[in-house]
């Protein structure tokens, strides 16, 4: 009876030594999952560059304005349109919509980094330089020197 449990006792010490003995697959750490929110925010940014494409290919360029424009941003607004065809849409507004601010964010990202290659990097800021300049011409210094995009 001794040597049964001695044979045994062998037999499982030599089965632990060769599974220990054997590559173990490794568990990989779990990646956290995207929330819902960012998941829409993911699509919402990808709609927003599919769509400025679709209207690039067509001819159209629009920017979003959101929140309060500058003092001269009407002048900067005829610039663009006269010069380059774009005109301004309305965004998401004052809002706090993480979301559709994506959207719209992703959109013109992809319309101004088509005009820039076009038309140059400074192009955004020469037309806010210029419109400032004739919006103080009419109405005084505006103390308003951030451009637009």
């Amino acid at each position: 009876m001794r040597r049964i449990v001695l044979c045994s006792s062998f037999l499982l010490l030599a089965a632990c030594a060769k599974e220990s003995a054997s590559p173990k697959t490794a568990i990989a750490p779990a990646v956290p999952s995207k929330t819902p929110g960012e998941v829409v925010t993911e699509s919402l940014m990808a709609k927003g560059v599919a769509d400025a494409d679709k209207d690039i290919t067509q001819g159209k360029y629009a920017l979003h304005i959101n929140g309060y424009p500058p003092a001269w941003f009407f002048e900067y607004e005829a610039l663009l349109k006269d010069r380059l065809n774009i005109e301004y849409v309305a965004g998401s507004g004052c809002t706090d919509d993480n979301e559709m601010t994506a959207y719209f964010e992703s959109y013109d990202n992809r319309v101004k980094q088509v005009l820039k290659a076009r038309h140059g990097p400074d192009i955004f800021e020469k037309f806010a330089r210029e419109a400032q300049s004739r919006h103080e011409a009419s109405t005084g210094p505006t103390g308003d020197r951030k451009p637009v995009h």
